[in-house]
């Protein structure tokens, strides 16, 4: 056995994590994408113009020997390296080469400036500098560090428009007549200068390790001298290379989508892209940037005329022709397809949940959404098709009242939010959906104190400084909630500001609401009146839940009018499409107001019936409150039917749901019921009890809720 299948066998052996792996496809898949630039600075352009001279010396007069070709490319990469220097410095070091090189590079180099500064315009042309021409050995590879350096240059400058190049030349001649109306007689260059000497004689021993050391000496050397030095505006070194710059603005873009608390605060970015643009001006994804930013700030406008320039800028290339993504390997494009396949299937479920076609059509799209496979998942695009599946996942099975099942699901997905490698954590959509829904199914169960802390801790997470978008979902789950709790207690001045502010977020569910809260307080016409013009409205494939909902509250205020027959027939229609779209819930909530309905009209048999038919769905798949009105209408029935055993036990256990509910005015109701129950059975100790609770309730709430109207 080789060595290699030994190791390979090993249980111990080191496996690099996928997270930590090169991502060799960034680095080398998108060619055009990537294309880094060479910010242009005056003193770049002055050593473009020594690199110019210098090959002209070597094609056009005598071609440097392998020793003075050595030393120059040495000093050049030392004034690379350096970073921007006054006009002063370059000709110091022109004049060493001078010196100790070949005589005639400085009278040259000078010459070439002071043409620029009498008028001719500089142009970057580097076709002949990297020529490659027979018999002679070029002073600039193409594939050098040098030749790669003046390709960057070039990439840059022919970006640039005439008016931009024209400013240019007016700076460079600027900067080089700086130097010079600063610098007297005795500040001129001496080619004795022990000190430019001992410089150099450090730098022949190895260059590419002192060069650093040189540059601070020059820097050193001009400040004791008192020549002003031009500085440059500072680049930070995240964006000071097109490279460095297109990472970061990918990095905020991501933090920006998916966790916006831990990215830059919108002004700090907005500052940033504006120095991305004045020094890269082929980085077109800036704009994308910025309209993410105008978004978060809800400047429309802003965000629209950012993305205008985006398409505008990213359509054509440098050489002016039609833009055309670079072929992906088959790896990456398998994956993308995949996504996207996984994508479509999302959307078709999310499209299919909301017309409420059966669960499995919607089940199957959302189970091959989650199963998207991430491969190296560049941009966490997998990892977010799969986290709006669970979300979704999650808010059908609360559509269906699997509230455990949903909140399992909701938790799930907030419980594993794990880091991505630039994200902390994700704040998307999908998550604070899922919150939510963790909040109404800890409502649906009566689960309050847990519903409120969660609430509690979206509205720190998700807020709308950060994400508005998503701070939209909390803001209306919390007025939701806050308005069922209220209306429940007969707080009905809390109800009416709650209304308004669901009705910018949610228009049905504020009419929903507020028709309940009108026939609560004694409105009821004016509020079948309202439903009466609304529900139509909804009448459409993708509002069909929306609709239901309606149809059964108009048909309870129908039945509040003694209109028991547009009522019953109301709500056998609805239960007749529930059961079409499989949305059993809704055909038991509808079957419980059939038998509320068939109890109001005297038709107790009837309503004993529905109630009991309609008792294991709603046990299963609907609130507690929905069960606390299921046992009180059975109560009512066996009341009728002079079962007082039954209806005691059903009024018990109909108290217990009702204050896990929190339906405190139903709780009264039931409490009187008792009451009354107790005293006919001569139980007066219990009679007692209920009395003394329903005075205490009452002292704090004192409202009044018919309970039939649910």
């Amino acid at each position: 056995m080789s060595a290699y299948a030994e190791w390979n066998q090993r249980q111990d052996r080191i496996v690099i994590p996928f997270n930590t792996r090169v991502n060799l496809d960034e680095l080398f898949g998108n060619v055009h994408s990537n294309v880094i630039c060479e910010r242009i600075t005056p003193c770049k352009l002055a050593i473009y113009v020594l690199i110019q001279s210098l090959d002209e010396l070597h094609q056009d007069v005598q071609p440097f020997t392998s020793s003075e070709h050595c030393a120059l490319l040495s000093a050049i990469y030392g004034m690379i390296e350096h970073g921007d220097m006054s006009y002063l410095e370059v000709r110091r070091v022109v004049r060493w080469m001078d010196r100790t090189v070949r005589a005639g590079i400085y009278k040259d180099f000078v010459e070439f400036m002071k043409s620029y500064v009498n008028g001719d315009d500089i142009m970057v042309q580097i076709d002949v500098i990297l020529q490659t021409r027979p018999g002679v050995v070029n002073f600039v590879c193409g594939k050098s560090y040098l030749g790669i350096w003046l390709k960057k240059l070039f990439s840059e400058w022919s970006q640039m428009s005439t008016q931009h190049i024209f400013d240019f030349n007016t700076k460079f001649v600027e900067w080089i007549q700086a130097a010079d109306s600063h610098m007297d007689d005795s500040q001129r260059m001496d080619e004795t200068n022990p000190i430019l000497v001992s410089w150099f004689k450090t730098w022949s021993s190895d260059v590419f390790v002192d060069h650093y050391v040189w540059s601070l000496k020059i820097t050193r050397s001009s400040a004791d001298s008192g020549i002003p030095i031009t500085q440059p505006a500072v680049v930070p070194f995240e964006v000071e290379s097109s490279g460095r710059a297109r990472k970061w603005i990918s990095n905020q873009m991501h933090l920006l989508q998916v966790c916006p608390s831990a990215a830059l605060p919108d002004n700090e970015i907005v500052d940033w892209c504006q120095l991305i643009r004045k020094n890269h001006v082929d980085i077109v994804e800036v704009h994308l940037l910025e309209m993410l930013c105008h978004i978060r700030t809800m400047n429309l406008g802003g965000a629209a005329e950012s993305l205008r320039l985006y398409f505008d800028y990213s359509m054509f290339r440098i050489d002016g022709e039609d833009h055309r993504d670079p072929a992906i390997n088959s790896v990456e494009s398998e994956q993308l397809f995949d996504q996207m396949n996984a994508l479509v299937h999302l959307m078709a479920a999310i499209t299919a949940a909301r017309r409420c076609k059966p669960p499995t059509i919607v089940e199957d799209g959302l189970e091959r959404a989650m199963r998207c496979s991430s491969g190296s998942d560049d941009g966490g695009r997998a990892r977010l098709i799969k986290d709006a599946a669970i979300a979704t996942t999650s808010s059908v099975r609360l559509r269906h009242g699997l509230a455990k099942t949903a909140q399992s699901l909701a938790t799930s997905l907030v419980e594993t939010n794990y880091a991505d490698g630039s994200a902390p954590k994700h704040e998307t959509e999908a998550h604070v959906i899922a919150g939510v829904n963790m909040v109404y199914a800890c409502a649906m169960n009566g689960e309050w104190d847990r519903s409120s802390h969660i609430l509690q801790r979206l509205k720190t997470v998700f807020t709308p400084e950060l994400n508005w978008q998503t701070a939209q979902y909390v803001h209306l789950c919390d007025s939701i909630i806050t308005f069922d709790i209220a209306i429940l207690r007969g707080e009905w001045e809390k109800c009416t500001p709650l209304l308004e502010d669901i009705e910018v977020l949610d228009e049905a569910e504020a009419a929903l609401r507020r028709c309940f809260l009108m026939a609560v307080r004694g409105e009821i016409s004016s509020g079948r009146n309202l439903l009466e013009t609304l529900y139509a409205k909804y009448e459409t494939p993708a509002t069909i839940f929306t609709h239901l909902r309606l149809r059964l509250q108009l048909a309870m205020m129908l039945s509040a009018e003694c209109r028991w027959s547009a009522a019953t027939e109301m709500l056998q229609g609805v239960r007749e499409e529930a059961i079409s779209i499989e949305q059993r819930n809704i055909a038991a909530m509808a079957l419980r107001r059939i038998g509320v309905v068939q109890l109001m009209s005297g038709d107790q048999i009837s309503a004993l019936k529905s109630f009991t038919e309609c008792h294991e769905p709603i046990s299963r798949c609907c609130s507690i409150l929905e069960k606390a009105l299921l046992s009180i209408g059975l109560a009512q029935a066996h009341m009728i039917e002079d079962n007082k055993k039954e209806s005691s036990k059903m009024l018990n256990k109909a108290r217990v749901q009702c204050r896990q509910a929190g339906a405190v005015l139903v709780e009264k109701y039931v409490l009187q019921e008792l009451a009354v129950c107790y005293n006919e059975e001569g139980k007066i100790d219990e009679r007692d009890d209920c009395a003394a609770e329903f005075a205490a309730i009452d002292e704090r709430y004192s409202g009044y809720f018919d309970w039939k109207l649910i």
